[in-house]
């Protein structure tokens, strides 16, 4: 079980390095923001394939949301993913002022 363990942890290792250096040089490349947006779209289709691909199963993984529930699940994703990335990398003229003064 240890040794399954440390295999699945340099796993992840390798990938979040693999990421970030990946992620570095694509922001060099393009704007940030289109950047980020791509990549959360690949996530979500890469997702909405695998929770499809368990749809009417017995192991179904996802019951149907309420509207509420979409709602809340977009929010969180503009604001805990977009937003924050973006304002990392401040690029309009009207929001440089505000980063000054934060130092």
């Amino acid at each position: 079980m240890l040794k399954k363990s440390l295999l699945l942890a340099f796993a992840t290792a390798f990938i979040s390095g693999i990421s970030n250096f990946a992620g570095k040089v694509a922001v060099m490349k393009i704007d940030p923001l289109l950047f980020t947006t791509i990549k959360n779209l690949g996530a979500f289709v890469l997702l909405f394939i695998f929770f499809i691909s368990f749809k009417g199963t017995r192991k179904s993984l996802l019951q149907k949301p309420t509207r509420l529930e979409l709602r809340n699940l977009i929010f969180i994703a503009i604001i805990g993913g977009s937003i924050p990335f973006y304002l990392f990398f401040p690029q309009e003229p009207c929001l440089l002022p505000c980063f000054e003064l934060l130092g």
